[in-house]
């Protein structure tokens, strides 16, 4: 997973620098503005080594957790990424049916936003 450092301009006195994933910079773009937020260069990984090692790219983890930190701006996600399939989609992730750690008719109504 990329990393990219980010500078938010709030207005001309006040910048947010962040470090975040390639997949969450149109998230910032909906809700500040593209032309507010500022893309720098690739970084590495910023989180610390997980024990065990980190899996693959989980979208529904990924989506549940953008649902968490932009809670007040949820509508703007759910513009940029309507389902965790849209996210996957973004990412490159190929999905197979169903989606997520729990199999079964309540994890593809979920990967698909019924839920």
């Amino acid at each position: 997973m990329d990393f990219f450092s980010v500078i938010i301009e709030r207005d001309t006195s006040s910048k947010i620098p962040l470090t975040v994933p390639e997949y969450e910079i149109p998230v910032l773009q909906a809700i500040h503005g593209e032309s507010r937020v500022h893309i720098g260069e690739q970084v590495a990984d910023p989180r610390p080594p997980a024990d065990p090692p980190r899996g693959e790219f989980d979208p529904l983890v990924a989506f549940g957790a953008l649902q968490r930190k932009y809670r007040q701006d949820s509508a703007a996600l759910q513009h940029v990424y309507p389902t965790p399939r849209a996210l996957a989609a973004a990412v490159g992730v190929a999905v197979e049916a169903p989606i997520g750690r729990r199999g079964g008719k309540k994890a593809a109504a979920q990967a698909d936003g019924e839920i």
